[in-house]
This record gives C-alpha cells, sequence and structure tokens, in this order.
C-alpha cells in the first residue's frame, strides 16, 4: 500500500563543545564534565504503520489519514549517564511545516521534519531525546521556561524512571468512531535485537533516543540536513474494529436471519502510563528458550526503515507493555457509552495484566448486539432448538407446572365444600400466574392468585394458599423454569481480545475434573507460555472477523465480572533530528458464536 510520508525535524540543543561539529570527534563519554548547549538540533520524528495477521507480529497498515494526523509536537531533553537515570532538563513547544514526501514503507506511515531553537541547557554526560505529538490536551510546555513542564496538571521534575511513571486520565485522543482525530503519541519502545524464530539473547530495549554529538551546525538547513537521532513513536491507544460476515444464524437447525448488528467496548482502562511501560523486568522473558515455538513474540523481525531520511536500522519494535493495573485486579467497567455500527472503529487505553490475572473479570472486551428479525422471541431453559415466538407458548410449562402443584390442589381443596371438586380447566381459568422480566432478561413468576369465587354448593370460602405454600411454589417454579426473552428480537454476545492469541500463545482447555479457574487452565501460571494470549497494547489494531452464529447470545449484555479465566547563527546553531511514527500494528481475530 502507498504511505503517506512527512519529514519533521526538531532542533536539539548543541551537544558538544565548539569541536563537536567536527564529525571525527566520539561521542561525549558519560562523564564529561557538564556545559551549556546554546543552538539548534534537528532530530527525525517517524510514526508508525499498524501491524496485520496475528500470525506475524510486524504486519502493518497505516489506518486512517485522522489516525496520523499531527497537529502540534514537544521535544523533552533528558541528560545523564542512561536511560533510567537521565535527568529532565528542558521542553519544546515544535512547529510543524509542511510534509516532506517519501517512500513507502510498511513500518513508518509518516515522517516531519522541524527545528526549535534551543539554549542555556545545562548536558552532563548524554543527552536523550522524547518527542510528544498531539500532546496539549496531556501537557504544557512554557516557551518562555523550557524547565516548566506540566503533565497532567502536575509540574514535573526528575528522571526518565519519574517520567515513565506517569498515568493519564486522559482519552489520549479526542471524538470518538470515524471522527476520532488528535492522538497522542510518544516514544516507543524498541530492541536492538532481533525477535520472531530468533532469539533476542542479549537485547537492550530502549525509549529514549541517545542523540549524535557530531551534529551541530550553523544553519537550520545544514542541521536537517543531517539529523542528530531517529525518533520513533507510536499512538498511545489501541484500535478495535468487527466485521461480521454472517447474515443469518443457523441455530439448531432454526434460520434467524439477521436485521443488524451493532457494538461497543466493554471493561476498558480508564488510565494509562503516558508512555508504554514495559515493567520492571530484565527481558530474561523476552528471550526465554520456551519462546522458540512458536515464537519469540514480545520482539518483531522487521528491522524499522527505510525510508527517504530514514536508513533501515537494526532496531524492531516490540509487542508488549504494563498497564498501571498490570498485577491486581482491575475495576470492572460495563459497556460505557452507545452501541455503534460495524464499521465504526473504537479506541481505548491499552490493558494487560500478568498470567494469573487473566480472567474475563481483567479483560477489555467486545459486545455485539445483534438483531434479529421478526420481533421478540423466548428460549425456556436455554434450549436453543425451541425457539417461541409468543410469549404463552413459551410460559406453558411452568404454567403447567403451578396449576398441577400441590400447593394449588390444597388452596382449592381447603376452601370447597365437602365432596366437591373442580377440573384442570376450572384451574386454568381461576389461577392468575404474573410474569416480571428481571435484570437478566429472563422472565421471573412474581405472583400467582385465585380469582374471587362464589361460596356455595361448590366453595365455602375464598382460595388461600397455606402459609409459606405461594412463595415456595413460586421459587421452584422460577428454579426449574427459566424463560428467557429477547426483547424486540435482539440477542448479545461478548469476546475477549486476544494479544498473542491461539497462533502464538497456544492453550489447550482444561482436562476433565480440573475446576475451570486460572491456574488450572494456564498450568503453572507460565509466563513464558500464555503471557500476552489475552489483553491490548497500544499502536495496535485488534481487527474481529465474525464469520457465523450457531447459537444464540444472551437477551441482556453478558455480566463478565466474574474471576473465569479463559493482553541559531553565529553564537546559535542548528541541529536537526527525525521523528518516525509506526505503523499500527495490526491483530486479525476470527470468530464464530
Amino acid at each position: 500500500m502507498q504511505l503517506k510520508k512527512i519529514l519533521f525535524a526538531a532542533a536539539l540543543p548543541a551537544m558538544f563543545m565548539a569541536s563537536c561539529s567536527n564529525e571525527a570527534d566520539g561521542p561525549t563519554p558519560p562523564d564529561t564534565p557538564g556545559f551549556k548547549a546554546d543552538g539548534y538540533m534537528a532530530v527525525k520524528v517517524n510514526m508508525p504503520a499498524q501491524p496485520g495477521s496475528r500470525a506475524a507480529n510486524d504486519n502493518f497498515d497505516d489506518g486512517t489519514v485522522n489516525e496520523y494526523e499531527v497537529t502540534d509536537g514537544a521535544l523533552l531533553l533528558f541528560t545523564g549517564s542512561d536511560e533510567a537515570s537521565a535527568q529532565f532538563v528542558a521542553a519544546y513547544d515544535l512547529g510543524m511545516k509542511d510534509p516532506v514526501n517519501d517512500s513507502d514503507n510498511d513500518n513508518i506511515t509518516t515522517s516531519f521534519l522541524e527545528a526549535v531553537k534551543v539554549q542555556n541547557v545545562d548536558v552532563q554526560g548524554n543527552l536523550y531525546a522524547l518527542v510528544m505529538l498531539n500532546y496539549k490536551d496531556v501537557a504544557t510546555v512554557d516557551a518562555n521556561a523550557p524547565a516548566n513542564l506540566v503533565v497532567e496538571g502536575n509540574a514535573f521534575a526528575g528522571t526518565f524512571t519519574d517520567f515513565n511513571a506517569l498515568i493519564s486520565g486522559h482519552a489520549f485522543h479526542r471524538g470518538s468512531g470515524k471522527s476520532a482525530e488528535y492522538f497522542f503519541m510518544t516514544n516507543a519502545p524498541i530492541a536492538n535485537k532481533q525477535g520472531g524464530l530468533v532469539s533476542p539473547a542479549g537485547l537492550d530495549v530502549t525509549t529514549l533516543t541517545l542523540l549524535n554529538e557530531n551534529c551541530l551546525y550553523p544553519t537550520e538547513a545544514e542541521a536537517k540536513a543531517s539529523p542528530a537521532g531517529s525518533v520513533f513513536v507510536e499512538r498511545a491507544v489501541a484500535k478495535a474494529t468487527l466485521g461480521v460476515a454472517a447474515t443469518q444464524a443457523n441455530v439448531e437447525g432454526k434460520v434467524l436471519k439477521i436485521e443488524s448488528v451493532e457494538w461497543a467496548l466493554a471493561n476498558t482502562e480508564n488510565t494509562s502510563y503516558v508512555v508504554r511501560n514495559l515493567g520492571d523486568q530484565s527481558y530474561n522473558l523476552f528471550t526465554s528458550g520456551k519462546l522458540s515455538a512458536p515464537n519469540y513474540r514480545f520482539i518483531g523481525h522487521t528491522a524499522i526503515g527505510t525510508t527517504a531520511i530514514q536508513p533501515v536500522t537494526a532496531l524492531y519494535r516490540t509487542y508488549w507493555c504494563v498497564d498501571p493495573a498490570y498485577s491486581v485486579d482491575k475495576t470492572y467497567t460495563e459497556v460505557a457509552g452507545s452501541f455503534v455500527g460495524t464499521d465504526v472503529p473504537l479506541y481505548c487505553h491499552e490493558n494487560t495484566f500478568t498470567v494469573a490475572n487473566q480472567n474475563y473479570k481483567n479483560t477489555t472486551r467486545a459486545v455485539l448486539k445483534v438483531k434479529y428479525e421478526g420481533g421478540s422471541f423466548w428460549t425456556v431453559n436455554d434450549r436453543q432448538d425451541k425457539i417461541y415466538d409468543n410469549f404463552n407458548d413459551a410460559k406453558s410449562f411452568s404454567d403447567t407446572f403451578i396449576y398441577e402443584s400441590q400447593a394449588v390442589i390444597d388452596a382449592i381443596k381447603d376452601a370447597m365444600n365437602a365432596g366437591q371438586s373442580v377440573g384442570i380447566d376450572w384451574i386454568k381459568e381461576n389461577v392468575e400466574i404474573t410474569y416480571a422480566l428481571d435484570g437478566n432478561g429472563i422472565q421471573k413468576v412474581t405472583d400467582i392468585a385465585f380469582k374471587a369465587v362464589t361460596t356455595g354448593d361448590v366453595f365455602k370460602a375464598q382460595p388461600t394458599f397455606r402459609d409459606g405454600a405461594k412463595e415456595a411454589l413460586i421459587a421452584k417454579t422460577n428454579e426449574y423454569y427459566s424463560i428467557a426473552e429477547y426483547t424486540d428480537g435482539v440477542s448479545y454476545y461478548d469476546l475477549r481480545f486476544q494479544h498473542f492469541g491461539n497462533d502464538l500463545t497456544p492453550w489447550t482447555a482444561p482436562t476433565a475434573g480440573k475446576t475451570d479457574n486460572t491456574s488450572d487452565s494456564y498450568p503453572g501460571l507460565s509466563a513464558e507460555d500464555y503471557l500476552g494470549r489475552y489483553g491490548m497494547v497500544r499502536n495496535n489494531w485488534y481487527d474481529v472477523s465474525v464469520n457465523s452464529f450457531k447459537r444464540l447470545g444472551l437477551p441482556v449484555i453478558p455480566n463478565a465480572n466474574v474471576e473465569t479465566p479463559d493482553d541559531n547563527v553565529n553564537n546559535e546553531l542548528w541541529l536537526a533530528f527525525k521523528v518516525n511514527i509506526l505503523s499500527w500494528a495490526k491483530r486479525t481475530q476470527n470468530q464464530d458464536f
């Protein structure tokens, strides 16, 4: 596919002394005494395309134009001996200019090139860059005082480790569905070793971009011609889409034609880390021998690049993260907002968890609202081979149970004169049974009463139930008969989003005799085997295709709140850098109901 490319360079402060513009000079060692950086620096900023079929991590798609449009950006500078301890020193707003034409590349959707003026920055050792795009809902940059950075309403000062722990309650995009826009983006964690079928043993994963030192130039044009480094950014939300190929359901031989399908997300996370957080792990998991079959799944296999300004580089995308509630039970949330058509994409925060927390209650899911033609219908005791178009037919079984019950017979006998009797037809005519829908779409008996009778030859008194008999009969009837009402022909289905899914985390259901819990479903709670089977990660596109409906869903939205298991010139210098926006990583999921 043809990808739209835009190159944007952001100017960064000079990282060297006067001699640093000599390209023969090596990098300044971390223990080099600090200095004041004054001037301009350019960095490439590269936006992402999206990953395709689940079987391969590095399967990409551009998505729609609104998903990679950029209206503003900010450059954050950190300095120190290493990424984790690097101290925040300054932030600069990036002016966005005209796009630069670029060649097609599946890994990068868009690139931008801009320049900013940086002055009087204390550099101690290395200088690192972090870029935020479409950031003004999340952070504020003070143009008059670059050290003044406010994130989520709080002034920030600290290390990148501190920054990496920042949590936001913002949606990370504006609008919804097809009108969604202004997608917040930040640096993507990238690895220096290839994954896939090759073990990435000895890898380093970095989020900040270490900027070159021999990159000071007296003019903006020269700086842009030689960017100081490449920053690869990603969208801070996950994307979900739904396609339904089925036009009817085949339920136990009965064909139900589908009138419409709508959908919504449920149990989405309310907060997210500002930058994708890989957690406090040594990445042993990424290189474990157990992952060799089928895949070292946490690291991609396709090197990032190439574009007109971004040569191919031995850096690879990563496909996991931790969220703020990674190792604890999450706060369950039902469907938020209204249902929308299947042509509408939905976006949400990433949601991941340990294997021990890999259950329905913690997993973001899609809820499908399928409306069948013909109006309301009913089932009894979940028997899907019998679908009733009339409520009277559906309740005939429970009605008969009541008519023939000992409680009703005793009440009538107690009220009759000696030697008198009535038949079943009289009982059907004179016993009134009241039903009402409960919150689960079930028609339940709520009252049983006798019509008024005339005392005389047959009755000596009005029939009444013996103490407690009516209540016991109602309870027993509702226990024996469950009448599900599909109001207006609507049936609900749900599915959990799979990240690595069956392709990269194959799973065998619990064997007979085992209880249905997480520990039994995932033997040994093996992170190497099962971590990431379910969940959602930012900048990944989860595309679900529903091929068929072979059963009815539920008459109400399914309850998943359960633990059940199954992811300057003169004294100013110009310095250029490049930022790449990574493509969506697209994950396709087929589903039959």
